[in-house]
Parts: structure tokens; sequence; C-alpha cells
């Protein structure tokens, strides 16, 4: 299992499964939206993976270190070492425990390991960060179960979404409405996923919120989702769709939010969220 190669301790994780994204056309056209073809191409050319074929793919943050983690139909040992042979320079190599290739790649450094035939993983931290994922590795080939926080536990109940975001604490809020409404949250998750055919070009965007919450939550997050709707901002991002098919589940230290969007509507509002940090994201991309 992928996800279990990926250390404990992550801020963050956003984990995507690409072939299914792209095997269904709803989320296909999310993904394209922001990543055209051309840069698939490039990528693709670039590297020797296409990253239309990798099965599962998750990028975890430690503070100001990341970890990336993917699987696909790849020899994770061809790869590691073409792209050890382009860094430049070439500051460390080892073919044990795991094959290992660390250097100046793109003008970035990075650390490239082969965790397994086909799992290939890229260390933007210290060489601690390599240590803890061949840790991983090894609990995982000893069919061991690591310890799991509850962000883990998260991640491996939605283990079949195509698109999954988590985030551990509470996010920088405005102290009124939804400051005070998530003041004791404590970690997020967010799935996105296909309809099917009953509601072809729609998307379940799914978002389950862990904490402690105030009496009359429910109703307190129908009213947040409303009047965010209603405002300027909620009208360009589409929120009244959202609005409009709303299901809010008070469970014991959890509130689980669902709501069914178009295509159109989500490519539109993400854009006007994050287009330029997606945009600079690309740029900089190995």
């Amino acid at each position: 299992d992928p996800d279990a190669l990926v250390p404990d301790g992550y801020a963050s994780l956003l984990r995507v499964r690409p072939r299914s994204l792209f095997a269904d056309d709803a989320t296909m056209r999310v993904v394209l939206a922001f990543v055209p073809t051309e840069r698939l191409d490039a990528f693709r050319d670039r590297h020797g993976v296409d990253p239309r074929e990798v099965e599962i793919a998750s990028v975890a943050t430690y503070e100001r270190h990341a970890v990336v983690v993917a699987r696909g139909p790849f020899h994770a040992a061809v790869v590691v070492s073409e792209i050890g042979h382009r860094m430049a320079p070439l500051e460390s190599s080892a073919e044990s425990p795991v094959l290992r290739r660390a250097g100046i790649y793109r003008m970035r450094r990075c650390e490239l390991l082969a965790l397994g035939a086909h799992d290939v993983a890229l260390v933007d931290g210290p060489p601690a960060l390599s240590g803890l994922l061949i840790h991983s590795r090894d609990v995982a080939l000893r069919g061991e179960v690591a310890d799991s926080s509850r962000l883990r536990s998260l991640v491996r109940e939605e283990a079949e979404a195509p698109f999954l975001y988590v985030l551990h604490g509470r996010p920088e809020l405005p102290p009124e409405g939804v400051g005070l409404l998530l003041a004791r949250l404590e970690d997020t998750a967010v799935t996105l996923s296909p309809v099917g055919t009953s509601e072809p070009g729609a998307l379940e965007l799914r978002v389950r919120l862990l904490g402690e919450f105030p009496p009359g939550a429910e109703a307190n997050f129908r009213a947040l989702v409303g009047s965010l709707a209603e405002s300027d901002l909620g009208r360009g991002l589409g929120l009244e769709e959202v609005a409009r098919s709303l299901v809010v589940e008070v469970r014991e230290r959890e509130v689980a939010l669902g709501a069914r969007v178009r295509v159109s509507t989500l490519t539109r509002g993400l854009r006007a969220l994050f287009g330029d940090e997606i945009e600079e994201m690309l740029d900089e991309s190995p």
C-alpha cells in the first residue's frame, strides 16, 4: 500500500489517483483545466513517466520539507538511475538498503529512492526524512502495522477516493463567523469523486471536519454556507450550487458535509482561488 510508505508526522497530505481521474470524463476535465495535455506530455518526455498512468501519488508536507511517493507502471530503479545521471552535481548515491540518488536536478536539490519495484519517492528535505521513508518501507515489508495517527486513519478510511486532501490543525481563519465555528478544529479531509452515469458532469464533494464543535453545529454550518453563497465572493466561486445540494451530518467529534457540483462550477471556483498558485507550482515542478 503506497499510503503506508508515507512517514507519519505530516502537516498535510495530497493524494491523487491519476489513472482513476483520467478514466472518468468529469474528473479528467477538472485535471486538464489546470494541467493541460502539453504539460503532461512534457513531464512524460522529461522524466520517462507518464503522470496519466500513475496509479497513486502522494505529496506530504513536513514543516518546510516535502515527500512525494508514487506507484505506477514504471521500473522505480530505472527512474531513479536515469534521473540520477542527470543530477549536476550528484552529491551522493547508494545501492543498499534501497537505490538512492541525491543531488541537484533542474536547479533544485532532491533525493530519489526506489522503495519497491514500482514505488518511487522524492524527498525535498534532510537525509533524516529519507531514513523515515526507508523505515516505513521496512515496516510494510514485514507486514507490520505502524502506529497510526488520526490523520493516517483518515487517509486509510478514504482509500478509494481519486482525490484526497487532509490537513492537520486549524488553518488561519478570521475570528468572526467561520473562525468561531471552527475554533477547535483538529483535522480536515476533503475528497472529490465522480457522481457517475446518474449525473454526468457532476462531482461529489465531501468535507470531514474533526474536533469539537459548538451546539447546533448542523444549523450553524448550513447558515455559514448559505451566507457565503450570497456574498460576492461566494457567487463568483459558485457556492450557491453547493448550498442547494448541501448535506450536513453531525457525529461524535466530527461534522461531515457533502454536496454535488458541476465540473464547470468547480473549475471556475478553483481557478479563482488557486489559479496563480497552481501556475507557479507547475512552473517550478521538477
